[in-house]
């Protein structure tokens, strides 16, 4: 809000990060905002990528995931990986932090998960 305490201000800007689901369509993201506004409200889309495609067909995250029997799960937030599967390059999340401690106070990954991780990279490599 601007305008101070006690005082009306004469327009509210509210950010909104829209993350959606693999299969909905930018343009269906976009009608989803716009309808939930109802008109109510001037819309700007400032920033718009779609969620990132699920891979398991590629060969080597196939490769991967049976080699050290990696589980597989929805990542529940954004990431660059919706990026790059904007331009056609199959990409992952793969790493040893928690995603529950992402961008929170007192981050931290613990060092048996680092090592597990290392260990991993570098058996693969050597696949």
């Amino acid at each position: 809000f601007s305008g101070g305490r006690n005082i009306i201000p004469d327009r509210f800007v509210i950010n909104v990060n829209y993350r959606f689901a693999p299969g909905k369509s930018i343009e269906q993201a976009k009608k989803d905002v716009l309808n939930l506004v109802n008109g109510e409200a001037k819309v700007e889309f400032t920033d718009l990528c779609p969620s990132g495609d699920v891979c398991l067909y590629n060969p080597v995250l196939s490769d991967l995931i049976d080699e050290f029997n990696l589980p597989v799960e929805a990542k529940q937030a954004w990431t660059d990986v919706a990026r790059l599967s904007l331009h056609g390059i199959d990409a992952v999340n793969f790493g040893p932090g928690d995603p529950s401690q992402a961008h929170q106070k007192n981050e931290h990954i613990p060092l048996h998960n680092l090592f597990k991780n290392f260990k991993i990279f570098q058996s693969f490599i050597e696949i």
